[in-house]
């Protein structure tokens, strides 16, 4: 059995697995992103070839063929491919990617629904509904010299009196017409449900200006608002963070398809006292398609306008 422990601060998962072939996929994928070295949280074993005796769960990508067997145990998970073609690699990699939200939760992070950014000074949180622009901020920062942390969940902790974020590789889904027309795309080269094409994370400073880094301290949430008539950036200083996250903090983290990790992986997931988000310096960014700039220099100078 070959294997590789990917991490990020405390939390880490150990992934084992008799096909070389798997494990060096998700090493090409997720091995520079989870670079830290820990005790693992979890334990994922990867069998491919064989069907298990016994099993707890069965399941399968839509496109599969052939169903895939979990059987929990002790220190994690023992996953059953009967081969490893292309529906496979993506179960392995969901399964990958919502483990590391449960040992996330197990080690007392919260999982936010938003993206986040990395500079000198700090990570930046953007958070925002469906429509607000919240992808085309990130966009936006990342091919101005900002390093890319996350684009859809993001674990934070307050530790030793600093609160930190562990970005959780999803992919990063752009929509179609806007991967065309805006970052000129050739969208039959991605993988797409829908109305959206996706990224894989090793993809990404590929296509944009940036590097990854799944880690750093939060020094400020930005709360996107798109707001197509406005001639001038508006930035407005939130009062409540809490409030104004709202659901975002999510409770089950897990994507929709493999909801039986919860049960799988079991966490009592307790919101301790989240006040020290509210110590964060939050901000609703009102702006359009015409004030990327002056947001860029908004940042950089630190020119707040309240």
């Amino acid at each position: 059995m070959e294997q590789k422990l990917f991490g990020c601060y405390d939390t880490a998962i150990l992934v084992k697995s008799n096909s070389k072939e798997l494990l060096n996929d998700l090493i090409r994928i997720y091995g520079e992103y989870y670079q830290d070295i820990y005790n693992p949280t979890y334990v994922l074993n990867f069998i491919v070839g064989k069907k298990p005796d016994d099993y707890d769960i069965k399941d399968k990508e839509v496109e599969d063929s052939t169903y895939n067997y979990i059987k929990s145990n002790e220190d994690g998970l023992t996953i059953y491919l009967d081969d490893y073609n292309q529906p496979k690699k993506q179960f392995a990699k969901r399964i990958f990617t919502n483990s590391f939200v449960r040992a996330f939760q197990k080690n007392d992070y919260i999982i936010i629904h938003g993206a986040c950014v990395k500079d000198q000074d700090g990570n930046s949180l953007i958070i925002g509904d469906k429509g607000s622009g919240k992808t085309t901020t990130l966009i936006n920062l990342i091919n101005n010299g900002y390093t890319f942390v996350s684009n859809d969940k993001v674990a934070v902790k307050l530790t030793n009196g600093k609160v930190i974020t562990c970005g959780i590789p999803f992919s990063m889904g752009i929509i179609k017409k806007d991967a065309e027309v805006m970052y000129n795309f050739d969208i039959k080269r991605f993988y797409s449900t829908g109305d959206k094409i996706y990224l894989k994370v090793s993809d990404i400073p590929n296509f944009f200006n940036t590097y990854i880094e799944n880690k750093g301290r939060l020094k400020q949430i930005l709360f996107t608002d798109y707001q197509p008539t406005i001639d001038a950036l508006k930035m407005v200083k939130v009062d409540n963070n809490l409030n104004a996250i709202g659901d975002n903090i999510l409770v089950n983290a897990v994507s929709e398809q493999k909801q039986y990790l919860n049960d799988l992986l079991k966490v009592d997931v307790k919101h301790h006292d989240l006040d020290y988000l509210n110590q964060i310096n939050g901000y609703i960014v009102s702006q359009n398609k015409d004030t990327t700039e002056e947001l860029l220099e908004t940042l950089k100078q630190d020119k707040i306008k309240l």
